[in-house]
């Protein structure tokens, strides 16, 4: 008989799971109508790992029955039965004459979805004597922490209940290891029955074996529980599992940190100054539950300041991790960039004050996570709350969110046209993981139906979504090839302007005219590209634009389906459309800081909806296409 390569821990009893499946062994609990242990034999079969040993105790008569040789399932299985239980790590003892030179060992209430190739390779390259696949989880309070040096190694382990998790990387064991042969060898513990983590581990770490860790962002969740075999379910039927698979480009959600994640309290240089915006732990979990990674990319110039040393960074992001934790989120990874360009600071540490690539909005931190993670880049998006986190996607083709915390792009000093303004990161987060594939496809259609046209017509009534829309339009026209400009026309709304006026006399119509006139007289011309902040009241400036011939160009704003009536060229126009009781909660958010009462706000949008539903859907019968944008921020 052939030694194993794997050996499956599979004699639990699943007495928390007894109530839902009476008398059915762990190992035999579907997942989707599928046993867990099936799923896992089935990835072994995928990476031509054929020789299995399963170590059975409860039921082992009924899973023997169903699996038999193995043969059916296209591989070898052989068995050991537990008479009695010696906990996973007896059992792996009692296995040894069993095993291969190097074997996997896995755990039967584990679904998992991981490159067993990459992983053995990872082992075989460290050179180590045992290796353990590692990755954050949503749970670190109730699961073993690791500690790793450097280079990988494993130099402590934190058993739950820990004592200073707050201290602590939300680093888990995954319950998934390889082990040399050898490091078990003449091995002599004082336990009958003992675990493989708790006890074990902290044996071979006292022997002074080296153990590596793996880290991963694959798919490994227990479904020991009825709460999370009902998580693992939702995940596979959502296909989260092989979304996060190394054989497929990974999406990710980059998070700036300081003013997005935790709240800026200035330069951040203890871990007692950090403190969660309300809501960013809740947004990250949506996250988790997505088909994106979360990664945090953030500039940390406190370390060539000199203001605080990588120690205490450690202490602070660790911190970070363990509050998240507390509210059943985490992050993925986490870059920093510990440069600074400027000098003079007292305490500086010179090596560190330089120009770099990896300060954003240089793309160094997103690269690396591409090397790392195998990123989508162009499918991935940015979130943050300064210009510099919006201008790095330039470099990478991606998408954008400004958050309006922090310092909600009020530094001004990389202008950038956001694909997306959200309040908070909970609010960006619930747009990229909802209506923004909705923005997807109906930008698919419109592009399938641009030609050979210029001009796109987005119109709709207040606070419909307009702007983000023709953001999105422009960044998906991009990826096929076709450069867009877009032509705010809020930008002609003249700061004299009061809230009683008509609509038409909000505008400067004269500068307006000279554009379009520019537009339809001149194949290729140069123009002042403005946005309009509706927080501030005031204009943007995004610098100079030159549209050459084959551009098309994107008139965004309420008058934009009005101006087009005007114009005989041929377009495209939209009306974007949104629930009213959504576009009130927007303009709402746009009121609220101008210390106006509720129902004075109230009696504002009486007037604007008044005012513009007439005169706004007089429009609505000539529009080429209609968006029903019913939940998007702005």
């Amino acid at each position: 008989m052939k030694k194993a390569q794997v050996v499956i821990l599979a004699g639990g009893f699943g007495t928390r799971m007894s109530e839902q499946f009476p008398s059915v062994p762990k190992p035999m609990i579907p997942v989707n109508s599928k046993p867990i242990l099936e799923h896992i034999v089935d990835e072994c079969r995928k990476y031509g790992l054929l020789d299995i040993l399963i170590v059975l105790h409860f039921g082992a008569e009924r899973i023997k029955q169903h699996f038999g040789d193995g043969h059916r399932f296209g591989v070898a299985l052989s068995y050991y039965i537990e008479e009695e239980p010696l906990g996973t790590g007896g059992a792996l003892i009692a296995v040894q004459h069993l095993v291969a030179s190097t074997y996997i060992v896995l755990y039967a209430d584990v679904y998992c979805d991981v490159d067993f190739f990459s992983l053995m390779q990872f082992h075989h390259t460290s050179d180590s004597d045992v290796s353990i696949v590692i990755h954050p989880n949503s749970h670190p309070h109730d699961s073993d922490l690791v500690v790793l040096n450097e280079s990988n190694r494993i130099i402590d382990i934190s058993p739950h209940p820990h004592k200073n998790q707050r201290e602590l990387k939300n680093l888990v064991n995954a319950a998934m290891y390889i082990f040399n042969k050898s490091v078990l060898k003449d091995f002599k513990i004082n336990l009958k029955k003992f675990d493989i983590a708790q006890d074990l581990f902290s044996r071979l770490l006292e022997m002074d074996k080296y153990i590596s860790g793996y880290r991963t962002v694959e798919y490994l969740k227990d479904m020991g529980t009825p709460e999370r075999l009902a998580s693992v379910e939702i995940d596979v039927k959502n296909g989260l599992d092989q979304s996060r698979s190394i054989r497929v480009k990974r999406r990710a959600i980059f998070l700036d940190r300081d003013g997005t994640i935790n709240k800026a309290n200035g330069f951040i240089k203890s871990s007692d100054q950090l403190e969660l915006i309300k809501g960013s732990a809740h947004a990250i979990k949506k996250i988790n539950k997505s088909k994106y990674l979360a990664i945090c990319v953030t500039n940390q110039p406190v370390l060539a300041r000199g203001d605080c040393d990588y120690k205490m960074l450690e202490k602070i992001h660790n911190k970070l991790e363990f509050l998240l934790g507390l509210q059943g989120s985490y992050l993925d990874k986490l870059y920093f960039c510990p440069h600074h360009p400027d000098t003079g600071f007292a305490g500086e540490v010179i090596e560190l004050k330089k120009e770099c690539d990896c300060r954003k909005p240089k793309p160094g931190m997103f690269l690396e996570a591409k090397s790392d993670l195998n990123i989508d880049l162009s499918e991935s998006w940015m979130i943050g709350d300064r210009t510099a986190d919006l201008a790095a996607t330039k470099y990478f083709d991606g998408f954008n969110a400004l958050v309006l915390t922090g310092d909600g792009g009020l530094d001004g000093k990389y202008p950038t046209r956001p694909n997306l303004v959200a309040n908070n990161l909970d609010d960006a987060v619930n747009f990229i993981t909802g209506p923004f594939e909705n923005h997807r496809l109906f930008a698919k259609k419109l592009c399938s139906q641009l030609g050979s046209k210029k001009y796109i017509f987005i119109g709709g009534l207040v606070r419909s979504g307009k702007t983000t829309f023709a953001s999105l339009l422009k960044s998906f026209l991009c990826k096929t090839g076709k450069s867009a400009h877009i032509i705010e026309l809020d930008q002609f709304l003249l700061s004299t302007r009061k809230e009683e006026d008509q609509l038409f006399e909000r505008y400067d119509l004269e500068s307006l005219n000279t554009l379009v006139d520019s537009c339809q007289e001149k194949l290729a011309f140069k123009y002042h590209d403005f946005g309009f902040d509706h927080v501030l009241n005031e204009k943007i400036d995004y610098g100079v634009s030159t549209v050459s011939s084959e551009d098309v160009i994107i008139f965004e704003g309420i008058i934009s389906l009005k101006l087009m009536e005007q114009l005989d060229i041929p377009n495209i126009s939209v009306f974007v459309n949104a629930h009213e009781s959504n576009r009130y909660e927007w303009f709402y958010d746009k009121y609220k800081n101008k210390s106006l009462s509720n129902a004075i706000v109230l009696k504002l949008w009486n007037q604007r909806k008044s005012e513009e539903s007439e005169t706004i859907f007089e429009d609505f019968a000539f529009v080429s296409l209609l968006f029903n944008n019913e939940a998007s921020p702005k």
